[in-house]
Parts: C-alpha cells; sequence; structure tokens
C-alpha cells in the first residue's frame, strides 16, 4: 500500500471520528438539559407558596412577616333600665357600672305615686355570663316621704337587698332582671318583702 493511500484512509478516519464525536457530545448536551430542566421543574417553587403561607398564619400584605391577633372582645359594661317595683320601690330609673367582670355599682332615681321620691343606691355581685344570678345591698334614700307608707319616713334610709335573675349579652343590647327585693327600715324595725322587674338596655 502506497503512502499516500494511507494517509487518505487517515484523512477519511479523522473525518469519521470527529462527526462521531460531535453527535455524541450534542446527544449528551440535550439529554444533560433535559435532566437540569426536570430538576429546576421538580424543585421549583409555586408562585402562590408565599401567598398561602401568609393566609394561613393569618398575615395578608405584611411582607410575609406574621403579626399577632390584636382583636380583643369587648364587654358591655354598662346598662340604663327602669325598674317597676324592686328597689325603687314603685316606679324607677336606673344606671349600672360594672367595676369589674362580676362587680358592679347602680344608682337611681324614682319614687311612688303619692309617696314620695326614692334614691337607690347598691353594689352588685353576678354569676354566669350572659345569664347571670345576681346578689345586691344596699340603701334607698327617701329624700321627700309620706308617714303613710308602710315603711320608711322622709330623709331617711332604707336597707335594701336584691336577688334574682339578670340577662345581660356581653356584647350589649337587650336587658332584662327579675328580683326580689326586701327592705329593712331600721327607725321601726321592720322587714317588707318586695319584689321587682326591669327592662333597659346595656352597651
Amino acid at each position: 500500500m502506497s503512502k499516500s493511500t494511507l494517509f487518505s484512509i487517515c484523512i477519511v478516519l479523522f473525518i469519521l471520528t470527529t462527526r462521531m464525536s460531535a453527535q455524541v457530545v450534542g446527544d449528551l448536551g440535550i439529554k444533560t438539559n433535559a435532566v437540569a430542566a426536570n430538576q429546576t421543574e421538580h424543585y421549583r417553587v409555586p408562585r402562590d407558596l408565599g401567598t398561602d403561607i401568609r393566609r394561613r398564619f393569618g398575615c395578608g400584605g405584611c411582607g410575609g412577616m406574621a403579626t399577632p391577633d390584636t382583636t380583643s372582645t369587648s364587654i358591655a359594661g354598662n346598662s340604663v333600665f327602669v325598674e317597676l317595683g324592686g328597689n325603687g320601690l314603685l316606679l324607677s330609673l336606673n344606671y349600672e357600672k360594672l367595676l369589674f367582670k362580676r362587680f358592679g355599682i347602680r344608682i337611681g332615681y324614682g319614687g311612688a305615686y303619692g309617696a314620695g321620691s326614692t334614691i337607690p343606691i347598691l353594689l352588685s355581685y353576678y354569676v354566669g355570663e350572659e345569664k347571670k344570678v345576681q346578689f345586691s345591698a344596699g340603701l334607698v334614700y327617701l329624700p321627700v316621704w309620706l308617714e303613710r307608707f308602710p315603711v320608711g319616713s322622709e330623709h331617711s334610709a332604707l336597707l335594701s337587698w336584691s336577688f334574682g335573675y339578670t340577662y345581660q349579652p356581653s356584647s350589649g343590647g337587650l336587658t332584662t332582671r327579675f328580683a326580689l327585693t326586701p327592705f329593712y327600715d331600721v327607725t321601726r324595725n321592720r322587714l317588707m318583702m318586695y319584689g321587682g322587674i326591669s327592662l333597659g338596655l346595656a352597651f
């Protein structure tokens, strides 16, 4: 075999080897890109993940920082009510303020037709939430009073109590009371059993 023929064969083999190598490298590049794309797709974080996290942890639009819930439930600590009978004796308008969750102070003004006027002042204690058992104690001042009434006298005071049921929504609204309200007249040493019903508004 002549040298020129051998040289031609080597040239042909070199060209074939170069083309095959290029083809193999191209195939490997395509496969590598495909694998990389699959891995990227597998580990891709969903666009809505941040939104889902903020919604789940109660933080919408706070830059990914969760904020504590500062919502507080308010309790109606004031009430205004009209009482028929009861500590005002005949008819009275009253205001009560809850000093704490279960303790309250009440003051009112009322009277009995043809008998005079009354100013009830009592401290109350409640057991329960909206439906409460009520225990109250205080006095009823009589600035104007007629002797014909069974108890009391003008410019005197009666000891008074109240034991009953009170419905008062925590968020405010209509409030009702039913109570037994005995009186004790110190000057006459006389006890009188009494009762009353009231209707009002808590806020």
